[in-house]
């Protein structure tokens, strides 16, 4: 049986997923833009604890980057609605 607390994680956990899929998708061809970086804005805001969840997860020793870091639009004061990653070498 699922409870309310295995459903949060459940779809926290599909968030994540998919929130590496769309770096995924955009990092290799954001790379050289930035001698020390590389930065990718996604579309979508997420939440501050899964936005954590994958910057732990790129920065774990098998994927090589040093730091993650991460803020959403409106966290900018600008109009909601994108996440960006900036991914440290």
């Amino acid at each position: 049986m699922i409870g309310p607390k295995d459903l949060h994680t459940k779809v926290s956990d599909i968030q994540v997923n998919n929130i590496i899929k769309l770096i995924d998708g955009k990092i290799e061809s954001k790379v050289g833009e930035y001698k020390d970086r590389v930065e990718v804005i996604i579309l979508g805001e997420y939440s501050p604890a899964d936005r954590d969840k994958v910057s732990e997860m790129y920065t774990q020793p098998e994927v090589g980057w040093s730091k993650v870091t991460h803020r959403s639009s409106s966290e900018n004061g600008e109009q909601p609605g994108l996440t960006r990653f900036t991914f440290y070498y």
